[in-house]
């Protein structure tokens, strides 16, 4: 029979570090993308529109980051709470009978 073991601060630390990356992807300098090392002017902002728009795929990407990290966190609080509603029930209903 396979098992799964769940750690909930495991998984709210999973979170806590992808927020991390959001943030690191958020504050990348404006000029990093496809350009850089080019100067400014036409040929940088068609390379960038060439390759994808680096800054809006950085963005989008910062913001799927965030949202995946918030829900572990979330997930993983959500866990804890379960786990200890469990818990009470059980000992709840040890003590009744």
């Amino acid at each position: 029979m396979t098992q799964l073991r769940v750690d909930a601060s495991d998984i709210r630390a999973l979170g806590a570090a992808l927020l991390g990356v959001a943030d690191d992807l958020a504050a990348v300098p404006m000029r990093a993308g496809a350009g850089e090392g080019l100067p400014p002017g036409r040929a940088r902002g068609a390379l960038d529109a060439v390759l994808g728009n680096w800054l809006q795929v950085r963005h989008e990407s910062a913001r799927a980051v965030a949202a995946l990290g918030q829900a572990a966190v979330d997930a993983g609080a959500a866990y804890l709470r379960v786990e200890d509603e469990t818990v009470q029930s059980l000992v709840t209903t040890k003590e009744g009978s």
